[in-house]
């Protein structure tokens, strides 16, 4: 694999195959005989990659668990958390979550639409009375199955994205606002609550639910910011979680 390509979308990609190859590096592993991976040195003549893109990809995966680092020792897989799905760690995204349980993600745009700012918006983006911003109702698909209701509002700054445009039924919302206007979102805030799929109009029916009966969901509410520690969009995902498992692994070294 060359890294012939400079652009964000070409390292993600990079970075996304260096990530599945050293994946499938560890499942062929005999966790029960060792569980240290190659160097990054080995990793990187191996993969014909760059040394900073086999660092990040055992960065990202010491961030969600799956390997622990030591220094002057090397990096060991986490035999009890690499089978987990969907870890909850920075960086993710709802197709990250998706596929980390094994399914095809997609998305498709419901509506999008102008509203003037709201008490939500007052505090959660720091508008003022008066201000627009939009909302953006999506529902993501696992292997074309819905498990996942989303709606997003953001500042009127990202008003003139073309929500239909293709390419965002194949990448996150994060990669897409960065693509058509060059904002960054570079960290959130996320807490988790329970909810019904009667909670709201249209969770039934994205989620298949009989009328008069209700789901139990787990609603992400998220706050993001962009890289100037702006806050730019915030959310509320409605995750079926019959389909979409989340996991959390926490290091416990410094407790």
């Amino acid at each position: 694999m060359e890294e012939n390509g400079n652009t964000k979308t070409e390292t993600r990609s990079i970075k996304s195959e260096v990530r599945l190859q050293v994946l499938g590096i560890i499942s062929r592993m005999n966790l029960e005989k060792s569980t240290k991976l190659p160097s990054e040195n080995q990793l990187t003549k191996r993969l014909h990659v760059s040394r900073s893109t086999v660092r990040s990809v055992l960065s990202d995966l010491e961030a969600e668990g799956k390997v622990t680092r030591y220094h002057g020792s090397g990096t060991f897989v986490n035999s009890l958390t690499i089978s987990a799905t969907s870890t909850i760690y920075p960086q993710l995204s709802t197709f990250d979550m998706i596929e980390g349980n094994g399914y095809v993600a997609s998305s498709k745009e419901i509506y999008s639409r102008r509203i003037p700012v709201d008490e939500r918006g007052i505090t959660r983006l720091q508008l003022k009375p008066g201000d627009m911003m939009t909302e953006l109702v999506s529902i993501y698909y696992a292997s074309g199955v819905p498990c996942m209701y989303c709606i997003d509002c953001m500042i009127d700054e990202l008003s003139q994205i073309d929500w239909k445009k293709r390419g965002l039924d194949k990448m996150s919302i994060y990669a897409f606002i960065r693509q058509e206007t060059g904002v960054d979102i570079r960290q959130d805030i996320v807490s988790f609550v329970s909810a019904e799929s009667s909670d709201l109009p249209g969770l039934n029916e994205c989620f298949g639910v009989e009328e008069g009966k209700s789901k139990p969901l787990v609603c992400m509410k998220m706050q993001n910011f962009d890289i100037h520690g702006r806050p730019v969009l915030y959310g509320n995902i409605y995750v079926d979680t019959d389909i979409i498992q989340l996991n959390v692994v926490r290091s416990l070294v410094n407790v």
